[in-house]
Parts: C-alpha cells; sequence; structure tokens
C-alpha cells in the first residue's frame, strides 16, 4: 500500500507541472563593489532555484520554487534554503516578459547553527530563446543570524534554463 501511495504521489507531482526551470542567480553587489562588511569585488553569493510551474491560465500562472544560497561572505559561510510561492505575470505589456511576486520560508545554516528566515521576492525574466530566461530578482530577506535581526535587500542577476 505505501509503494502504491508513494507512486501515486510521484506521478501526481510530476504530472502537475506545466513545465520545470532551473535558475541560477549571483547577487549583484557582491560582483563588482566591496561592502562594507568586509566582502570583496566577486564574492560568491549563488542562488540556485527549481522552479515548478502550475497550469498557464489566461495572464498569470503560480509556481513553487524551493531555492538553495550559498555566500562566502568575510564574516564566514552562508547557506539558506527553502521554499517560495509565486505568482507570474506574463503576457500582459512586454512579449516574452514575465514578472513574479512571491513569499517564502526558509532556514539559514551560519555558525554552525540554524536560524529561521522568510523573505518576499520579486523579480523580472525576459525569454531570449525558448528554453533561456535572463533574470533580474530582488529580495527582502529576513536575516536572522545577525546580531541585530532585520530585513535585508538583495539585488541578483541570473539565467533560467526550462527543463
Amino acid at each position: 500500500m505505501k509503494k502504491l501511495l508513494l507512486i501515486l504521489l510521484f506521478t501526481t507531482i510530476a504530472t502537475a507541472q506545466e513545465k520545470i526551470s532551473l535558475g541560477v542567480y549571483q547577487d549583484a553587489k557582491l560582483t563588482f563593489y566591496r561592502d562594507n562588511h568586509g566582502n570583496e569585488p566577486f564574492t560568491a553569493d549563488i542562488v540556485i532555484t527549481a522552479n515548478l510551474e502550475g497550469k498557464q491560465f489566461k495572464h498569470y500562472y503560480f509556481s513553487l520554487q524551493p531555492f538553495y544560497e550559498y555566500a562566502d561572505l568575510h564574516g564566514g559561510k552562508l547557506h539558506r534554503y527553502g521554499i517560495n510561492t509565486n505568482w507570474n505575470l506574463n503576457q500582459l505589456i512586454i512579449t516574452n516578459t514575465t514578472i513574479t511576486a512571491g513569499i517564502g520560508l526558509g532556514l539559514i545554516h551560519r555558525f554552525s547553527m540554524g536560524f529561521p528566515s522568510y523573505q518576499a521576492n520579486l523579480e523580472l525574466k525576459h525569454k531570449i530563446a525558448q528554453w533561456l530566461e535572463l533574470a533580474i530578482r530582488t529580495e527582502l530577506v529576513r536575516r536572522s543570524e545577525l546580531e541585530d535581526p532585520q530585513f535585508k535587500p538583495n539585488l541578483s542577476y541570473g539565467i533560467i534554463i526550462e527543463l
């Protein structure tokens, strides 16, 4: 019975998606500038996402977006992972462009400890090929691992590859 339920669950998940895509993003500020926390230009702060897109309606679709972030910061490595729920508006004014807004929950691993996190995101994606999009993404992340927990803005750029 358990095997049958697992097969049913995986079949439902696999067929419920209209499309699945992978995104890779780099923090824009840490690419080009030295910040006031001792991070040099070209510091790695990479976010990897898997977008599980739902059914396309006339001008929008919803998606789930598991993510993982790795940052090699001056004060120590940061690992953050979680899931976003997104509302994607497309086929509106500009052809091949999608605006995505979402909220999410996550967990930050830093200093050998785990800290809860939540965030809001906004993304602008433009399709340049049938399987490839360029993206600019901004997030407002609750950084609970800091001494004074606060929301920190983050701007990143990246590519999205449709599988």
